[in-house]
């Protein structure tokens, strides 16, 4: 989720462990609440001021070699 920051730079933040495809409605109450609550300041900077966006990123991992010792 990216999010703009009152100084207007780039903010980001990550769930690295959801289940299943994440609700549109959800993850927009979400980032509502966190920008609402003016939780989060920097050196008197609100860090995530304005909702930007929000992406799902799935990883797959496929093992191409794994070394085996040879028997002694």
């Amino acid at each position: 989720m990216t999010f703009k920051t009152a100084d207007n730079k780039s903010k980001s933040v990550r769930v690295s462990d959801y289940q299943g495809d994440p609700d549109k409605a959800a993850v927009e109450a979400f980032m509502t609440a966190l920008a609402g609550c003016k939780q989060f300041a920097k050196l008197g900077v609100n860090q995530f001021a304005v909702p930007g966006s929000a992406h799902a990123v799935d990883t797959e991992s496929t093992e191409v070699y794994q070394y085996e010792a040879p028997e002694a």
